[in-house]
């Protein structure tokens, strides 16, 4: 798929309390903005030579209902590389039940990655939460 990327991760937390104010924390108001804060101190430190960080938009992203907790959000990443503007979106899903907390990433250059792909493997993560 070109520059398209996936990627998955697990997290058992210790207690029932501790997913609760994980969910808390990612619901509240103060999240996208933490995410953006820490991709703009973080990204430009990531770049090659010759590529700049432009922008950073985090939004919140639509998602089906699944477990007990899902949300998503996108990041819109502006670069200048090599002194031609580029664009990447970074999709993150997050995925929770019980004491089990899920991210599947999803990235592309220029455009945001497949919905429809990116609904479906959602959708295959959280059957394997719900078999959990």
């Amino acid at each position: 798929m070109g520059n398209a990327e996936v990627s998955s991760q697990a997290q058992l937390v210790r207690t029932v309390e501790d997913f609760n104010a994980d969910v808390a924390a990612v619901r509240g108001p103060k999240y996208a903005p933490c995410v953006r804060s820490g991709l703009t101190k973080f990204l430009p430190r990531q770049l090659p030579a010759g590529a700049s960080l432009q922008s950073v938009a985090v939004v919140r992203l639509p998602v089906a209902r699944y477990g007990e907790f899902s949300t998503g959000f996108r990041a819109t990443i502006k670069l200048l590389l090599q002194g031609q503007p580029a664009s990447v979106y970074q999709d993150a899903v997050l995925l929770g039940k019980g004491r089990v907390e899920l991210t599947a990433s999803f990235s592309n250059l220029g455009r945001p990655f497949d919905p429809a792909l990116e609904q479906a493997l959602v959708a295959k993560l959280s059957a394997r939460l719900e078999a959990a």
